[in-house]
């Protein structure tokens, strides 16, 4: 409060400072550096971040969140289970997709990973839903849409996506439980 912050260089600041935080605030806008923000539409093959491994402390104007690597535990521990269980061509965060993958029975597959608890899954399978149809049209070829939840969600939310085309997917007892539209447990 009433202080100023660090990235104001004062006016009588050498001009390799002022250069300093001008890159520094290029970089942390997305302009510049490694993650430098595009708009080039070709880029739609090459892979893209992944989920945080590592927890860490996001400072956010009004608060502070702690980011954890539920994601990417999660996206793991599935994958795995994935393996074990004959799925091939597993291809993680590539185009914005959490994981695309091949299933003898089904095709290709497009897996929307969502670390929730009960209380928010119905938002996470809505959320999904929506990401999960914009990463097919953007291939242009159909491909089954699975949502991989946390928790267990409950019936109606289950529902939502399965009456919808969906399958979902959550962990139980060191495996996933899978359900298809149509289709009984896949375990």
């Amino acid at each position: 409060m009433g202080h100023t912050p660090w990235w104001i260089p004062s006016k009588d600041s050498p001009p390799e400072v002022r250069e300093f935080v001008r890159q520094t605030r290029r970089c942390l806008d997305g302009l510049f550096g490694p993650s430098a923000k595009t708009t080039d539409r070709k880029m739609a093959g090459c892979n893209t971040p992944s989920a945080a491994s590592d927890a860490y402390l996001r400072y956010v104007k009004a608060y502070e969140a702690q980011i954890t690597p539920k994601h990417s535990n999660l996206q793991a521990r599935f994958e795995h289970f994935l393996v074990l269980n004959g799925a091939s061509d597993l291809k993680p965060n590539v185009a914005g997709v959490d994981l695309r993958y091949r299933d003898g029975t089904r095709g290709t597959i497009l897996a929307e990973i969502k670390p929730c608890e009960l209380a928010n899954a119905r938002y996470a399978i809505r959320t999904a839903m929506g990401q999960l149809l914009d990463y097919r049209q953007r291939a242009k070829e159909n491909m089954s849409l699975l949502i991989v939840l946390e928790k267990k969600p409950n019936e109606e939310d289950q529902l939502l996506a399965i009456s919808n085309g969906f399958g979902i997917a959550y962990p139980i007892t060191g495996k996933f439980e899978l359900f298809w539209p149509g289709f009984q447990a896949l375990a």
